[in-house]
């Protein structure tokens, strides 16, 4: 008990660091949506920012909450040999009477065996060769389109974006990036026609540089169609229409009704659009 409890307490401190990292990202994310909330203007994207604020404090809480109660558990923990070893009770002998300890029986001696027999090989007499080595099984290859960058980020119940390639990092304006997309179709895909969008934003997302918004696969390929399970290479060109903007640039890529454009499909994380793990260096013409 006392090696498990000594365990724990070693490792409890990575609970404790990711605990308050999480907390700190979460109250990160919290302070920088109320800055924006301080300067939109709709009121639409007002009560949107409002709600990713509230959701935003409440993961820091818990996070938090978490970290304290890991704290308190792992010190009962470290509580409970000091109160087993107060509970044990010693057995209590009648005066006069000693208990003496019976002799360990000795083990029987070990006969000597005398000298094993050589075996001398009889001329002629052939030794079966060993038994040849099993055959390694083949490999399997796996099949499909293989994207060079390797991300997953879930969108709803309609789609895994498991990679993405990019055709350049660097733009000039008039210039556009090549994004292909790696979709893998899930049960929901089928529900709607949902629209891809790629955007180019600044870093602080405040402005709109560039963007492609259309149906998968060039058109050819609506959410309609797609069957869960399968991966799908969905091409956009994105454009630099920006011509007063230099400096870094991300890639935001979404999915959304387009009878209702507003309303996007939500990413697993909170948000409802994904920023690729990229930076587009924009320079001047």
């Amino acid at each position: 008990m006392k090696v498990i409890l000594g365990w724990l307490a070693s490792i409890a401190w990575i609970f404790y660091a990711a605990c308050g990292l999480v907390a700190l990202v979460y109250l990160s994310r919290a302070l920088f949506t109320q800055r924006k909330l301080a300067s939109s203007i709709t009121l639409y994207e007002q009560e949107e920012l409002r709600e990713k604020v509230r959701r935003f404090w409440r993961g820091a809480l818990l996070f938090f909450l978490a970290g304290v109660f890991l704290f308190a558990g792992v010190w009962y923990l470290q509580r409970l040999p000091a109160l087993s070893a107060d509970l044990t009770i010693t057995p209590t002998l009648p005066p006069g009477l000693v208990i003496t300890p019976s002799p360990s029986p000795r083990p029987p001696a070990t006969p000597v065996l005398g000298a094993l027999p050589t075996i001398t090989p009889t001329v002629g007499t052939s030794v079966p060769p060993p038994p040849p080595s099993p055959t390694p099984l083949p490999t399997a290859t796996p099949t499909g389109p293989v994207p060079s960058n390797i991300l997953y980020a879930r969108f709803g119940d309609v789609a895994e974006l498991i990679g993405y390639d990019l055709t350049t990092t660097t733009l000039s304006p008039g210039q556009s990036v090549g994004v292909t997309l790696y979709w893998r179709a899930l049960p929901g895909a089928g529900s709607l026609n949902y629209q891809v969008f790629v955007h180019l934003l600044p870093p602080d997302i405040s402005r709109l540089l560039g963007q492609h918004d259309g149906t998968p696969v060039e058109g050819t390929r609506p959410t309609t169609t797609w069957t869960a399970g399968e991966v799908l290479v969905d091409f956009h060109s994105v454009s630099l229409t920006a011509t007063d903007y230099t400096g870094e640039a991300r890639i935001a890529v979404g999915l959304y009704d387009p009878a209702a454009p507003h309303i996007r499909v939500p990413v697993a994380g909170g948000t409802d659009y994904l920023l690729l793990p990229v930076a587009i260096q924009v320079s001047g013409p």
